[in-house]
């Protein structure tokens, strides 16, 4: 029984992990920058995502944060976001629209 449990949890460990990776990868038409890079792009504000996960799945709720972050910045018109320091529920961006 305890091997079966162990299979489980391992096998929700790496789905969870598969998932976050591809959460975090900046959907086509944005990219991410530094903020030195975006010194001639034009700003057009802040914006946060916030997911209401947290502990073991503090990387999962990152990686949502920043894809409502990602959404919101395209609505915007933005083709580029400057990562903010955050903690581990919220994806904190400048958003720009570069050339």
């Amino acid at each position: 029984m305890k091997i079966k449990l162990f299979i489980i949890a391992l096998l929700t460990t790496n789905l969870m992990a598969c998932a976050s990776q591809e959460l975090n990868k900046a959907p086509e038409g944005m990219k991410v920058a530094t903020k030195e890079s975006v010194a001639d792009c034009k700003f057009l504000g802040d914006i946060h995502g916030v997911s209401s996960l947290y502990g073991v799945f503090a990387e999962v709720a990152l990686a949502k944060s920043r894809q409502q972050a990602f959404t919101q910045a395209k609505e915007l018109g933005a083709n580029t976001v400057v990562w903010e320091p955050f903690s581990t529920q919220y994806g904190s961006t400048s958003v720009y629209r570069c050339q």
